[in-house]
């Protein structure tokens, strides 16, 4: 009996280890010189914060890169110019309420381009930022604290792939 109890728990924990059909993962997206949008904005944007000159114009020109590179070197990573998920780990700022600037301007252009939400895109983190945030987390299996750190802006910039889909690559 104890043996029939130990096959089913091992199949069971299997089984629940399955990808859900249906279920969506953020990913970072991988950007590179030419890359225009919305993405490329937050990009430049936390780049500035950091201190680095880049433009913030969505346009991953020569300038962004050249800042690209020079943030991947000061922070040990391979300084390629390509922003993968080691960049935007590093890269990104988090921001809550009380909060301005570019950083903030980012997160109310993501939240407007992608998720229509309507916020005056000011750079300020107020009260409308804040619920705007506390709902898209919650609508999005996150915490809903407000405060946007790696976790929702993977989810606001990420591209999404299919849990559940068969990987060939």
């Amino acid at each position: 009996m104890r043996r029939w109890w130990v096959s089913f728990l091992s199949v069971l924990i299997l089984v629940l280890a399955l990808p859900v059909p249906g279920a969506l993962a953020a990913t970072w997206p991988t950007l590179t010189s030419g890359t225009r949008g919305t993405d490329v904005y937050a990009l430049q944007s936390f780049l500035q914060v950091r201190g680095y000159s880049a433009p913030v114009d969505e346009i991953f020109g020569s300038s962004t890169t050249s800042a690209v590179t020079s943030f991947q070197s000061a922070n040990g990573l391979v300084a390629d110019g390509i922003v993968g998920s080691g960049t935007w780990s590093k890269v990104v700022v988090t921001v809550q309420q009380g909060s301005s600037g570019q950083a903030v301007k980012a997160l109310q252009r993501e939240l407007n381009r992608k998720h229509h939400y309507g916020l005056t895109e000011d750079g300020i983190f107020g009260a409308g930022t804040g619920s705007a945030v506390k709902s898209f987390q919650s609508a999005h299996g996150l915490s809903a604290d407000g405060i946007v750190g790696p976790a929702t802006w993977q989810q606001l910039i990420g591209h999404f792939e299919d849990l559940g889909a068969a990987s060939g690559t």
